[in-house]
């Protein structure tokens, strides 16, 4: 029997080099893993803490009923600009996975503010000269009630203002404009609506409408009546702020009869098929919630966000909206 020793043949030895990961510079995966670093545990340390504080569990005895589901522990590495390391944050959280729907919960949902909010303060600061402090609240989602009973197992490791402000007077301006019929492809028309803060805009849109409209006027109204409800909820807001107007809100259009339409009770073969739209527009003119104004051609600001311009009118826009080219800046 021929072998390799018998022919001189010896197997070629590979040589192989391991590389430990430097968890102070990458995310440990697991929780054994990041038990061996003296900085995540501190980061865990201050978790589990702000968890006891705000009485998030209470011990209590399992039984074979509870659907008890279990929990691990995310990591994180928060960096500067620059790429070095800020904090390490450690964040528990349950194996929802194992919770049915309907059973352990009815819904879920996580809050998150609208960009139209952040405008609003952004817009009173620059108005009022305030500075502007940014800020994070620890263990924000902690502060919340439950209205089911969840169980989960302990986790390994660790067993065992009311001052109301007052501002001056505010006015909040809605232009709203529409082309008719303009995308041949299917002759819908584009809405386009701006609102503004004083001198600031806060929200914009540019939409194509859901269905075609058989004239200018019913183009027009329908971005009308888009452009009060967006209003309805912003004016909301404002109120919900502590905040109050100076006078209702005003929504800018350029066309007469849209106009004249809002405020006549009067039905018509070429308008009865938007009734709906309609009387959403007549209740909020009758009620005094917001008030319409007829503004030129040259002065609607939302014409940008309804067609191409020519490039003159589109930059005059442009500085309405306070938008500057980074032509400027370079």
């Amino acid at each position: 029997m021929q072998t390799r020793s018998k022919s001189g043949i010896s197997k070629k030895k590979i040589f192989s080099t391991t590389c430990t990961p430097n968890y102070l510079q990458t995310e440990p995966p697991t929780y054994k893993i990041a038990s061996q670093t003296p900085e995540w545990c501190a980061t865990m340390a201050s978790e589990f803490e702000a968890l006891q504080r705000q009485s998030t569990w209470s011990l209590v005895p399992s039984s074979p009923a509870q659907n008890v589901i279990g929990c691990r522990w995310f990591y994180k590495i928060k960096r500067n600009t620059d790429s070095s390391v800020s904090w390490y944050k450690a964040r528990l959280v349950a194996k929802g996975f194992h919770q049915q729907a309907g059973v352990d919960y009815v819904e879920t949902f996580s809050s998150v503010v609208k960009p139209p909010t952040i405008h609003i303060i952004l817009s009173l600061a620059a108005q009022n000269r305030w500075s502007l402090c940014q800020l994070d609240e620890s263990n924000a989602f902690l502060h919340g009630l439950l209205k089911e009973s969840v169980f989960m197992a302990q986790l390994v490791g660790f067993v065992d203002q009311d001052h109301p402000s007052h501002l001056g007077p505010l006015t909040l301006i809605v232009f709203m404009d529409a082309d008719w019929a303009r995308d041949p492809s299917d002759r819908r028309s584009t809405s386009g609506i701006t609102m503004f803060l004083g001198n600031n805009p806060i929200t914009w849109m540019s939409k194509k409408q859901h269905t075609v409209s058989c004239s200018s006027i019913e183009a027009e109204y329908r971005s009308l009546a888009t452009g009060a409800v967006e209003l309805a909820w912003l004016h909301q807001v404002i109120c919900d702020l502590g905040l109050y107007l100076a006078s209702a809100p005003i929504i800018g259009c350029d066309n007469t009869n849209a106009l004249a339409l809002a405020s006549n009770p009067v039905f018509h073969g070429r308008t009865k098929h938007i009734e709906v739209d309609y009387h959403f527009i007549r209740e909020r003119v009758v009620r005094g919630d917001i008030s319409l104004q007829f503004i030129s051609i040259d002065d609607q600001v939302a014409d940008i966000f309804t067609k191409a311009l020519p490039s003159p009118r589109f930059h005059r826009l442009c500085s309405k909206l306070l938008v500057c080219s980074t032509d400027h800046y370079v």
